[in-house]
């Protein structure tokens, strides 16, 4: 009994103290639980279809856009778009018929090719207008070979056992409150260059000539409930993020020349009627600290 109360005071030390065994607890929460909530991001999605037939494809679209709110002018706008996009091309096409209240706006179209953004209206005296955005707008999801599913946790646990071993795991002090008030400490993770091969082969990707450096926030139950991955090796101060108690949101920031930045954010209602339902906003903000463009879609 001794033996068993000993054993169990050192199990509960090392998911406390040691950040190793407290990242390994948070995979196995992932895994066992997290993959089968309403709530997760991905839930009863098939990723790996998604990415190689919508995401990396050239494809047309059509349905309905809002733009709710626009700094300096406090009115809803709605309407219609369809268009196309192509990845290997680097060009996006959108052409809508958009409503102001009840003044008609007509039609305006958007046209991207490469880094540069056009967009042309009868509204603005049959003048186009093109603005550099000094960034990749056609950027790619990886080439899944298989689904993130528990079948591959389960099949790949050696992997990530070593895994955990070989990279780079500090505690430190800073503290992130998530969206419900939780308490969560963070690791900070640094991925050296070379290392997790069955994740690079997963993602279909070539192993990085560099390191990877990330932020896992863990609760006091080892759930993580924020991940964060520093994009600046590709764009400085760029990062992307997926939080909540199921990973229910995912924010990619993107900084612009001139000090300026966009933010995208994508969340997941698991209690919606619908099967798949998301909510997806982009803030535009401007050097001066405004939020000029919020654009929000429901699918």
């Amino acid at each position: 009994m001794i033996v068993v109360v000993a054993l169990a005071i050192i199990a509960k030390a090392e998911l406390t103290f040691n950040p190793s065994a407290r990242l390994l607890a948070s995979i196995i929460n992932f895994s066992e639980s997290t993959l089968n909530n309403p709530d997760y991001l991905a839930y009863n999605i098939d990723l790996k279809d998604l990415f190689i037939n919508y995401t990396n494809a050239d494809i047309e679209y059509s349905g309905n856009a809002y733009i709710k709110k626009l700094e300096g002018f406090p009115y809803s706008i709605n309407g219609t778009i369809k268009g196309q996009r192509s990845t290997n091309q680097k060009k996006f096409s959108c052409k809508s018929d958009l409503d102001v209240l009840v003044m008609d706006v007509g039609s305006v179209d958007f046209y991207a090719k490469d880094q540069t953004v056009y967009l042309s209206a009868p509204i603005l005296g049959g003048l186009a207008y093109g603005f550099d955005t000094d960034s990749n707008l056609f950027l790619e999801a990886p080439d899944l070979t298989n689904d993130i599913n528990h079948e591959w946790f389960h099949n790949n646990k050696k992997n990530i056992f070593n895994f955990v071993r070989n990279i780079d795991i500090k505690k430190t002090d800073v503290v992130y409150v998530d969206e419900d008030g939780t308490k969560c400490d963070e690791l900070k993770i640094t991925i050296p260059q070379g290392e997790g091969k069955f994740i690079w082969d997963l993602l279909g990707m070539d192993i990085p000539d560099h390191d990877i450096n990330c932020s896992v926030f863990l609760d006091k139950h080892n759930h993580t409930r924020n991940i964060t991955f520093d994009l600046s090796y590709k764009t400085k101060g760029a990062y992307i993020s997926i939080s909540g108690k199921n990973f229910s949101t995912i924010e990619l920031l993107s900084p612009l020349p001139d000090n300026e930045k966009v933010v995208a954010t994508i969340k997941r209602n698991g209690e919606n009627n619908y099967t798949n339902s998301f909510v997806n906003n982009i803030t535009y903000t401007t050097n001066l600290g405004k939020n000029i463009l919020w654009i929000s879609i429901c699918l």
